[in-house]
């Protein structure tokens, strides 16, 4: 039979010494791969500057295709039948009813408040068999241009 090897307490404390320390630098070497690692993949991926401008282009385009699809979206939510929808200056919608009227909305004011408006005067108006040819909702007080 053979014997074990007698390893004295000496020599294991300074295996375990050993071993500690490797784990140490093994640590060490890890965190420092990860922290490159995510240097390299983050960080060196972002650009180097930042155009305002060319967000901003988009970021427009993108609000005003919003407010026509909402504006469509809400007039046949309420089943207002429209032929067309035009975007004119200033953030302006002009949309032309079936009936024959043409309504101003203004894009700086909420689109829902305005067709609810809408809804509210065009029945009002239905009511005492009244047609009209504009009608602006972009003030305080809708201006009702009688046909």
């Amino acid at each position: 039979m053979k014997q074990k090897p007698n390893i004295d307490r000496k020599q294991k404390r300074a295996a375990k010494k050993i071993v500690l320390f490797c784990l140490v630098i093994a640590g060490m070497v890890s965190a420092v791969g990860a922290g490159t690692f995510y240097y390299i993949t983050i960080e060196m991926s972002k650009p180097l500057y930042v155009s305002p401008l060319a967000s901003m282009k988009f970021a427009q385009a993108s609000q005003k295709d919003n407010q026509v699809e909402l504006l469509k979206r809400e007039l046949q939510k309420e089943q207002i039948a429209y032929t067309k929808i035009e975007k004119t200056a200033k953030d302006v919608y002009i949309v032309t009813l079936k009936q024959g009227g043409a309504v101003t909305f203004s894009g700086q004011k909420d689109i829902i408040k305005q067709i609810a408006s809408l809804q509210f005067i065009l029945s009002h108006l239905t009511m005492e068999d009244k047609l009209f040819s504009r009608l602006d909702l972009r003030f305080e007080k809708p201006v009702i241009v009688p046909k």
